[in-house]
């Protein structure tokens, strides 16, 4: 971690960067053999049970829940509303 406080300017934090990249690389590409022993996702994926869409029944019912919805907003704007006129006539 020095090594990047000695950095000046931006192309040498640059050239650092790469520096460190090309480390990891070298590292990982080393990795211990039995890394190679492990099951690809290709594998895993054919033995395993299908992912299937299943849409929720909410989605059947969705036209009278909307219905509903807007029945109750619309009721409570009539209520609002002559509630206003009510207290104006008072006044």
């Amino acid at each position: 971690m020095n090594e990047l406080h000695e950095v000046m300017s931006w192309e040498e934090l640059g050239q650092w960067c790469w520096v460190q990249m090309l480390r990891l690389k070298r590292a990982w590409q080393s990795a211990p053999s039995f890394c190679g022993e492990l099951p690809s996702a290709e594998s895993e994926e054919s033995s395993g049970p299908q992912i299937q869409q299943i849409m929720p029944r909410v989605n059947r019912q969705a036209a009278p829940i909307l219905a509903i919805a807007l029945g109750i907003l619309a009721l409570g704007f009539i209520l609002l509303y002559r509630s206003n006129d009510e207290q104006r006539g008072r006044r």
